[in-house]
Formats: C-alpha cells, structure tokens, sequence
C-alpha cells in the first residue's frame, strides 16, 4: 500500500464500504475508526499504520511516513497520558471528523461503534 493510501486510511468517511449498498454492510463501517483511533493516540501518545511497502507514524499531531515491506497491514497505538475527559474529547474529534468529512462532499457519519465511549 502506498504512504498516499495509508494517509486516506486515517481521513474521516473513508472506508472500503462507501461504494457498496447499506445492506452489504454488516458491521455499519462509517470510515471513522482508524480516524478516531489516530487523533487520539497522536494527541496522548503514538500510533502507527503499515501496510506492504509504506507506514506512517503520529506522536505529538506529527506524522512521519517510512518507506518499508511486510507482508500485511496493521495498526498499533500506545497512550502515553490519559485523556481527563475521554468522552469529551472523543465526542470532539467525531465532531470535527464529520466536518471535515462534509466539507470533502463525504456525507456518511461516525458509526455507532465509533463513538463508544
């Protein structure tokens, strides 16, 4: 996968599921998990996404992206700090998420399981 695919990964409303029909998609994915998961560890620790030659780093609302091969695609994130207010915060990265998301003419909102506090 190229760093450019990796960087959509992580933008909200993205998912593999936009193009097929509501009832094809069984686990109502919205395209904001990775989106969600990504702002919160960049905020309060590191995350990474790698898949076949690519993978981009976040710590600190940086991202670094690498060049590299494996043989499949993964997500790992680490908290360094807790966030005082989870639910807050993570109603307030669903909430910019889906403006930026609208603003992209993307029209579908977080999913259910994404906003799981």
């Amino acid at each position: 996968m190229s760093i450019d695919a990796l960087n959509m990964a992580i933008k909200p409303g993205i998912s593999s599921t936009s193009n097929i029909d509501q009832s094809e998609n069984i686990y109502d994915n919205s395209g904001f998990g990775l989106y969600v998961l990504s702002e919160l560890s960049s905020s309060f620790g590191w995350y990474v996404l790698g898949s076949g030659t690519s993978r981009i780093v976040g710590h600190s609302q940086e991202k670094s992206e690498e060049e590299l091969n494996f043989s499949g695609t993964y997500f790992g994130m680490q908290l360094l700090r807790s966030p005082s207010q989870f639910s807050g915060i993570l109603k307030d990265i669903i909430t910019a998420g889906e403006k930026e998301a609208e603003a992209s003419g993307i029209t579908k909102k977080a999913s259910g399981m994404s906003k799981l506090a």
